[in-house]
């Protein structure tokens, strides 16, 4: 069964930042064999797209998700290498939440959702709320 993680939100609420922690958190953890991986400052927050070799598992990440433009680049370099794991952001809805739902259907993919604005209006809090969430997540992973 493969899983899709999307971090929801509206603009400056986090989602990269958040996303950003966790590729870090998965290199830094993980004995990982990068695919592909790119990685990127825009307007001074970090940026990751990449796609991650834990033992035989995949994982795609990528914290761009604004466009639908955005979206479609990272599922595609997604299913090109057929990752068992997205993590992934778009808008709260509009072009990119539609094809966020659109692209990855249920039963094919699982998803969940971490909608950072619903854990505290404070950036300083709901950040690291929700790393930790995403964690809890992935800690399954086999190192």
């Amino acid at each position: 069964m493969k899983r899709a993680i999307i971090v929801k939100g509206t603009a400056n609420i986090g989602k990269s930042t958040i996303i950003y922690s966790i590729y870090d958190w998965i290199v830094s953890t993980y004995c990982v064999k990068p695919i592909t991986n790119s990685t990127w400052v825009t307007n001074g927050v970090n940026e990751v797209r990449a796609v991650l070799e834990i033992g035989k598992l995949k994982i795609g990440i990528a914290s761009p998700g604004d466009t639908y433009q955005e979206v479609d680049q990272n599922l595609d370099e997604f299913f090109k290498h057929d990752v068992e794991i997205i993590i992934c952001s778009c808008r709260t809805r509009g072009y990119s939440f539609d094809h966020v739902r659109r692209r990855l259907p249920y039963p094919q993919y699982v998803t969940n959702w971490c909608i950072p604005q619903w854990i505290s209006p404070s950036i300083s809090v709901r950040v690291p709320i929700a790393i930790n969430e995403l964690k809890a997540l992935l800690i399954g992973l086999s190192k």
